[in-house]
């Protein structure tokens, strides 16, 4: 039996353009075949149910349809516009409960369906919300203020992504032992549009390494999975670069940071890279760094200690304040130092001093002033064992994703994002999720908050290895 694998699957509402709430969803998926070869221009007979409140609910609305793919294996379709099975996709009541997307697919555009996968809906559609609950403010945990909100399901392994700093371009890099193919999709006009051709990277002996990395406006891509490589969309296709160092790059592409200190510049004169300063490094067995946007704030990790920060001032490159250390509470778990676009804010979460409470880390945000690092508002209490932190390009919203329980009921993650207004960090969006995993492994990894897009890596189905990406957006 042939089986396929849903590497994209796209749910979409967009509140803000309709004057009534829409009576239909935006539905995209990237189809492959068990060898993981596309099935493109191809008809594909697919039933998409919506049920209520679990996996295994009622469904409430079932539809079929058979689109086509394109040549590179998409498929687009509106739920709400194909042959009625059951059910009224306009009469269903957002309000009233949790509902889940099942999907059936018929690779051959029949009704023998030979895959089946089902993705929860965490966060209701915002516009058909309103409409059933008479309200526009939204269920609870449901809102980044008012969102809209796309999920995305179906990574077979689990993959690594970041935003363009505009937050209107996405690359996806999903990894195995020996190859990485990266993807880039551009979020316009209520769905993901793929940019230029699938990067493959071979990754002998599952090297790693860090990326992919969008520039400003995600036109140039770079990742240094087997080496730094760097490519420019030329005729929309990714065209490598030659000679590129190894490193985290700048959003402007301009510089290159390794973790050992080594700073290269790209001269568009020479049009090269070339080692124009080595400065402290970062220290540990898995050394946590980061570079600002323009490349001329650099932060490293002193591992066990704190970090080093330092600025780029007329070609010299000195210490921004003194080391920002750490409680030394738990001094092996890590920090997730972040910094800010701007350079100017660095966060990062650790255990409060005193007697353990189980998932009792704090968020800590830092802002550079007068020549010393002062901590920014109070600290947050994140009631949760945090696994990753993003920051917004102005260093004024801040996210973070972390577990706050396991037991015998599931693992619950915990995210959820704050915005420094007043002298205060105020919290403007939360979401609870409760999985049916009781494992110690983490549901949700790596979250990345750019220019009000917010978007973070679930795992699907604790029984498989399946990963989801879901977005939210500011409005």
């Amino acid at each position: 039996m042939k089986k396929l694998y849903t590497l994209l699957v796209a749910v979409f509402i967009t509140a803000s353009t309709f004057a009534q709430a829409p009576e239909k969803m935006s539905y995209q998926a990237v189809i492959r075949d068990a060898t993981g070869n596309l099935i493109s221009n191809q008809a594909v007979g697919i039933q998409i149910s919506i049920l209520q409140t679990t996996v295994e609910g009622t469904a409430v609305y079932v539809e079929t349809q058979t689109p086509t793919t394109n040549t590179n294996g998409l498929l687009s379709l509106e739920i709400g516009t194909g042959t009625i099975v059951t059910g009224s996709f306009t009469a269903i009541d957002w309000s009233a409960d949790s509902y889940f997307i099942k999907t059936e697919t018929d690779p051959t555009g029949g009704t023998n369906y030979t895959i089946t996968g089902t993705s929860q809906l965490l966060s209701v559609p915002y516009a058909l919300y309103a409409k059933t609950s008479g309200n526009g403010a939204g269920p609870e945990g449901s809102g980044f203020n008012a969102v809209t909100h796309l999920q995305t399901g179906n990574f077979y392994t689990r993959s690594t992504y970041e935003l363009s700093d505009d937050g209107t371009t996405l690359a996806i890099a999903e990894r195995n032992s020996f190859t990485s193919n990266i993807y880039v999709y551009k979020i316009e006009s209520n769905i993901l549009n793929q940019v230029g051709q699938t990067v493959n990277v071979d990754t002998p002996n599952g090297q790693t390494g860090d990326g992919p990395k969008l520039n400003i406006n995600g036109t140039k891509l770079y990742h240094s999975f087997a080496g730094g490589k760097l490519y420019e969309l030329i005729n929309d296709t990714w065209t490598e670069q030659e000679n590129t160092p190894n490193g985290k790059i700048s959003s402007d592409f301009n510089t290159i940071v390794s973790s050992g200190g080594v700073i290269n510049e790209f001269s568009s004169v020479d049009n090269q890279w070339a080692v124009t300063a080595t400065i402290p490094g970062a220290s540990g067995n898995a050394p946590q760094w980061d570079v600002s946007a323009d490349g001329s704030v650099v932060m490293f990790e002193d591992y066990r200690v704190g970090v080093n920060v330092y600025q780029k001032i007329n070609n010299n490159w000195t210490q921004m304040g003194n080391t920002l250390s750490n409680n030394g509470v738990d001094i092996n778990y890590p920090r997730y130092f972040k910094l800010s676009n701007d350079g100017q804010t660095i966060a990062f979460t650790e255990r409060p001093p005193g007697p353990y409470v189980q998932n009792s880390f704090e968020l800590k945000i830092y802002s550079f002033d007068q020549n010393q690092w002062t901590q920014k508002g109070s600290f947050i209490q994140t009631n949760s064992r945090v696994y990753d932190i993003s920051i917004d390009n102005d260093g004024e919203t801040i996210s973070f994703v972390g577990e706050t329980e396991v037991g015998t009921n599931g693992q619950i993650f915990n995210l959820a994002a704050y915005t420094f207004v007043g002298n205060d960090w105020q919290q403007n969006y939360l979401n609870y999720d409760q999985s049916t995993n009781t494992s110690n492994a983490p549901q949700v990894y790596d979250i990345s908050l750019r220019s009000g897009t917010l978007a973070y890596l679930r795992l699907r189905q604790p029984s498989q290895i399946y990963w989801q990406l879901n977005i939210h957006f500011v409005e």
